[in-house]
């Protein structure tokens, strides 16, 4: 599936954090360049998966950040770097199991963990020792891996300062659903100039303490008290008014991309996701959901929810089952959208409280839940209403 991208995409250029990120990959590359060259030995290919994963970790950092910069709400902005710093975390847990030697292969390595500076080559460094290190500035002669370490800890401060500024500017902005709804781009802006259109039209300004209240004249208490009722009912008519303008606004379109949904969705079709409701009534069993990918936030998926959190998913000769909090066990018919049959391995997946097992209608030709593991409220942009 396909997204819009913001009005100025290369603005995250300019970003401080982007550049550290930049930096924190580029020091990564250059460290596992210096793990032992592969054999096929068992320990070089556990080497190499350890050295392609450091580098998918370090490249997401950096990615995340710019797909945050390109949407055009701050909450989606706030989400990805909540992406970048999950990568962030992983890459520093990789730098801290070499540390605890659970790769021996790697002690002492030149470029890895031996020293810069000359004589220093095979000096312990003791986790403990590390952690109490400063992240800024980096000691160039500080081991490389001990120096990607501090630049994981200096990228966890940076991003978690930017979010906090973004959540400063969610507060700032237009409150509850109407701000999660229109975001802060353009979508944004024609909200809130709707809003301020649809005050004025009801005959109500906003007090100095936020509320909405009648124009006019001064009038006593008594004229006041008189009153209260209709400007009240006025502005519950207007909060009924605004919520349903905002799930209008909070309606996007999306384009799918593959079989893996047929005959439901067909390649090229485009389809209408609420991005809004499904947070306030929750994801039923059967739901249509875009989401983005658990670990690759820059790729959106688009499958048919079939788990529900606490139960656990069974897969066996090709039919779905699953078992509720209660015990109980449910098996699918073939003949439904929920049910249809496949070919493949059993499975049997428990779900914890936050996890939906997703899959593709298209059972053969789909990477879903059984591949990627289930998908949480934190990857889920809206439920498919209409195609």
């Amino acid at each position: 599936m396909k997204s819009k991208e913001s009005s100025t995409p290369y603005g995250y250029k300019n970003l401080l954090v982007y550049k550290k990120a930049e930096d924190l990959q580029r020091a990564c590359s250059t460290l596992t360049s210096r793990f032992p060259p592969f054999s096929h030995s068992t320990r070089s290919k556990t080497l190499l998966a350890l050295a392609d994963q450091m580098d998918r970790s370090a490249r997401s950092v950096k990615q995340n950040i710019v797909e945050g910069w390109k949407r055009n709400s701050t909450k989606e902005y706030y989400e990805f770097l909540g992406f970048s710093i999950a990568a962030n975390a992983e890459l520093e847990e990789d730098c801290n199991d070499i540390l605890k030697g659970i790769y021996p292969e790697l002690k002492g390595i030149r470029g890895v963990m031996g020293e810069k500076g000359e004589g220093t080559e095979g000096e312990e460094w003791e986790i403990e020792r590390v952690e109490k290190l400063p992240f800024y500035p980096i000691d160039s002669h500080l081991p490389p891996l001990i120096q990607l370490k501090l630049r994981c800890k200096e990228m966890n401060f940076l991003i978690q300062k930017l979010q906090q500024s973004l959540h400063q500017k969610m507060q700032d902005g237009t409150k509850g659903i109407i701000g999660a709804a229109w975001g802060t781009g353009e979508r944004g802006k024609s909200g809130e100039e709707w809003l301020r259109s649809a005050i004025n039209e009801a005959g109500l300004v906003r007090s100095a303490d936020g509320h909405l209240v009648s124009k006019g004249e001064e009038r006593d208490e008594g004229e006041k008290r008189e009153e209260k009722g209709m400007v009240r009912g006025r502005a519950l008519i207007l909060v009924a008014v605004v919520i349903a303008a905002a799930l209008l606004f909070s309606i996007r379109p999306f384009l799918v991309s593959g079989v893996s949904m047929e005959p439901t969705l067909a390649p090229d079709e485009r389809v209408w996701v609420d991005t809004l409701s499904w947070r306030l009534l929750g994801i039923s069993r059967g739901d249509v959901i875009v989401f983005r990918h658990p670990h690759d936030a820059s790729q959106i998926e688009v499958k048919r929810v079939v788990g529900l959190p606490r139960e656990t998913v069974l897969i066996e000769e090709g039919l779905l089952s699953v078992e509720k909090p209660d015990g109980t066990k449910e098996t699918f018919s073939p003949s439904t959208a929920i049910g249809r049959t496949h070919n493949g391995s059993p499975k049997k997946m428990p779900l914890t409280k936050l996890d939906y097992f997703v899959m593709g209608d298209n059972r053969n030709q789909s990477t879903d839940s059984r591949d990627f593991g289930a998908v949480q409220p934190v990857n889920i942009i809206g439920k498919v209403v209409y195609n």
